[in-house]
């Protein structure tokens, strides 16, 4: 019981007053909660919002495949007779990606049955059978809002719905999460705002968004919780609603603060991606819920908006390349402090692609649900890092909790070489682990240090190779071939193992790979080099 009590102390100290208070006060609401009570817009006059470039980044095929079959984070569900909107059969992020809506820009689904889904929820919705939650609300305001732009549909449950959902949203914003959460949630009403043509509730929602740019994204393009999947999502929302604002003829507010925020965060994407215009999966990120790269460029040139020229440095992480190798290395610490939801123990891990195929890879993530599963891909031993005694660097727990965090030391930081460490294995092994990366013409190098008195520092620094990626042992020198061009040494007094491991590529979508396990005392030395 004390041990839990001092896990929640240390996870609660870095909050914000606003999330306590707001978590509290919502816990009690919620209980009482009623969408009757959010009739502000009800005689609101519903008006078109018109996207000329942006739709495209709406994800929504092969989502809905008829007779009430949904397809979501890659599982199948029929519902029998009726669809139940509160299904929780598969966790709670498969619920949410049902009620988004997105399938609604399916074009192989009639117009028929996406009118008989929308009457059905929104039924449903407004006789109390589904409770609101903002997120959802947020995402689902936004699709149907551009669905009715589209189709002008008619549906009195429809209208209504949507009216008291907006009203919902503005007295319910997610201050006791904050992050991504509460961008999103601006974001829908300032969409809103818009179709209701409501000058007002526009006017604030677009300064809310804003405010939320200048906060959640550093200077270098980054958004602060450090997914290149959310950020992705986030970009793509941000040019929709870019799009329905240029494409009023009431609006008169300049926009240039949110071209130029665009820009960076593109321009951001575009520095952490690779060449070949992937992103590694580092902190929460994943394979089929977020606008690919290649997407969000064409749309944003569409819409004459260029990438900013972006080097990597306020967001945590560092990309060291050459001819051959692309490296990106994190050196973040846990951010932002009072929302770790994303993150992942993994302090000093990084990802390689040579030649422009994926070497070590991000394991990746496959679920949200709190279980075994999400509490090993958070941790630092499904990392390209190193793990002391079998122990996380920071306390995670729960499926987006952190409790005492790492903090991270930059001594070095350089085009081709980086030197860090952490404090993470301190308190609890009186352990400092200091890591270098060098990179070379033709070789990456990667020492690690444990730095303390701790006779029994054990080390353990882990690889991650990708899917793709052959595996040999060189018989006549003892040394790991890679492929067919790139062989792997280790020097110190370690030893070293070859194992399988399960490689996220989508959410339930496993895949079996390769895993190098070092064990080490003191120091490590691993040389990645061409053959």
């Amino acid at each position: 019981m004390f041990r839990k009590l001092l896990l929640i102390l240390h996870t609660v100290r870095y909050l914000k007053w606003i999330q306590i208070r707001y978590q509290v006060c919502y816990k009690l609401k919620n209980r009482l909660l009623q969408i009757h009570w959010y009739k502000k817009y009800a005689d609101s006059k519903l008006s078109s919002v018109h996207l000329l470039s942006a739709k495209k980044l709406i994800l929504s095929d092969k989502k809905y495949l008829g007779e009430k079959v949904f397809s979501f984070l890659n599982i199948e569900h029929q519902f029998k007779e009726q669809v139940d909107w509160n299904y929780l059969g598969h966790g709670k992020l498969w619920n949410y990606n049902l009620q988004y809506f997105d399938f609604l820009f399916d074009v192989h689904i009639t117009d028929t049955e996406k009118a008989c889904l929308l009457n059905d929820f929104s039924e449903k919705l407004l006789s109390g059978h589904i409770p609101p939650e903002p997120y959802p609300v947020s995402l689902r305001l936004i699709n149907w809002i551009i669905y009715y732009s589209e189709t002008n549909i008619n549906s009195p449950a429809f209208h209504k719905a949507l009216k008291y959902q907006v009203d919902y949203l503005e007295h319910n914003l997610e201050f006791h999460i904050q992050a991504n959460h509460l961008w999103e949630n601006y974001i829908a009403l300032a969409f809103s705002g818009l179709a209701l043509r409501d000058e007002t509730l526009t006017v604030h929602s677009l300064r809310s968004v804003e405010r939320q740019l200048k906060e959640q994204v550093f200077a270098d393009g980054g958004h602060y919780e450090g997914s290149p999947m959310y950020q992705s999502i986030l970009l793509a929302k941000l040019l929709m609603l870019l799009d329905a604002w240029e494409n009023t003829d009431w609006v008169t507010q300049d926009n240039e603060w949110l071209r130029i925020g665009v820009s960076k965060m593109l321009g951001w994407l575009d520095a952490f991606s690779f060449r070949n215009q992937t992103w590694a999966f580092l902190n929460d990120a994943t394979a089929g819920i977020a606008p690919q790269l290649s997407v969000l460029k064409d749309v944003s040139a569409q819409m004459h908006i260029a990438a900013t020229e972006i080097k990597l440095k306020e967001s945590g992480y560092r990309k060291m390349e050459n001819r051959y190798f692309e490296v990106l290395v994190d050196i973040a610490d846990i951010q932002p402090e009072y929302q770790p939801g994303h993150s992942h123990s993994d302090m000093l891990s990084f990802c390689m692609q040579y030649k422009g195929m994926p070497v070590f890879v991000d394991p990746g993530i496959s679920t949200y649900q709190t279980n075994s599963r999400r509490m090993l891909e958070r941790s630092t031993a499904l990392h390209n890092t190193v793990a002391v005694n079998q122990k996380n660097q920071s306390e995670i727990w729960s499926s987006f909790r952190v409790g005492k965090r790492a903090k991270l030391t930059i001594e070095c930081d350089s085009e081709k070489r980086i030197v860090a460490y952490h404090n993470g294995y301190l308190g609890t092994e009186g352990i400092l682990h200091d890591r270098t990366f060098t990179l070379e013409d033709t070789r990456f190098n990667i020492t690690d240090c444990l730095k303390g008195d701790n006779p029994n520092k054990q080390g353990l620094a882990s690889f991650y190779l990708d899917h793709t990626v052959k595996l040999y042992i060189e018989e006549s020198s003892g040394l790991l071939q890679i492929n067919d061009d790139l062989m792997m040494r280790f020097s110190g007094e370690c030893s070293f193992e070859i194992d399988t491991y399960r490689q996220a590529l989508g959410f339930n979508f496993l895949e079996n790979s390769k895993v190098i396990r070092v064990y080490f005392s003191g120091s490590l030395s691993t040389s990645i080099f061409a053959k």
